[in-house]
């Protein structure tokens, strides 16, 4: 009778162990453009994906280009982990006095009948404690309009104000990028003046 118990646990794992942790989710909305002319760093460099919100979860009323934001300092959309074709992984995890952070999403992307590529957002904070206004990280992003990944690590976020917060497996920040370049066009620069995302259920 012990072995069959055993093994209703394991089929059964609900009830006779710890409970199913929920999904991560993820909600990211960054805006892409280009710089002013007069920037005296990257003023004469061009963003070929040009101005556009890129979204996680994609905006399906919309095309691309069209994107709008879905995620801000109040307020936001999220996706699941392996819902509606969307991917989520992150961890929010305690290190000395702040956490460190990675989150990872990708948004399945269609509208009106077109697939199109999907929406691809990677985030790295290697210190950031509640309240903090300037911690540096990464950010890595890809889309339909970008064709690829474009990279920075001159990124500063936030998480101070509003709905923003960090704890022990979740976030809720703001971001802003310098210079995000796509290796394969060593002249190209975009900037994300504006950006917000939220991870949660995250491993800590």
């Amino acid at each position: 009778m012990a072995s069959i118990g055993a093994i209703g646990c394991f089929f059964l794992l609900a009830g006779c162990g710890d409970a199913v942790p929920p999904a991560a989710q993820g909600g990211v909305s960054v805006f892409l453009e280009q710089y002013d002319d007069m920037d005296p760093v990257y003023g004469k460099r061009d963003c070929p994906p040009y101005r556009h919100w890129l979204n996680i979860p994609y905006d399906h009323d919309h095309t691309p280009g069209s994107q709008r934001q879905l995620t801000d300092k109040v307020s936001a959309i999220k996706a699941v982990n392996n819902q509606d074709g969307d991917s989520v992984s992150c961890s929010v995890k305690p290190s000395g006095s702040g956490f460190v952070v990675k989150g990872d999403a990708t948004a399945y992307a269609e509208s009106a009948g077109t697939k199109y590529r999907p929406s691809i957002v990677h985030i790295r904070i290697t210190q950031i404690a509640p309240g903090d206004t300037n911690s540096k990280g990464m950010l890595t992003v890809q889309d339909e309009q970008s064709l690829n990944p474009y990279t920075s690590d001159l990124c500063t976020f936030s998480v101070q104000g509003d709905s923003l917060g960090v704890a022990a497996g979740r976030i809720w920040g703001s971001l802003r990028c310098e210079g995000l370049t796509d290796t394969s066009i060593p002249d190209s620069a975009c900037l994300v003046d504006m950006g917000f995302f939220l991870f949660e259920n995250c491993a800590q």
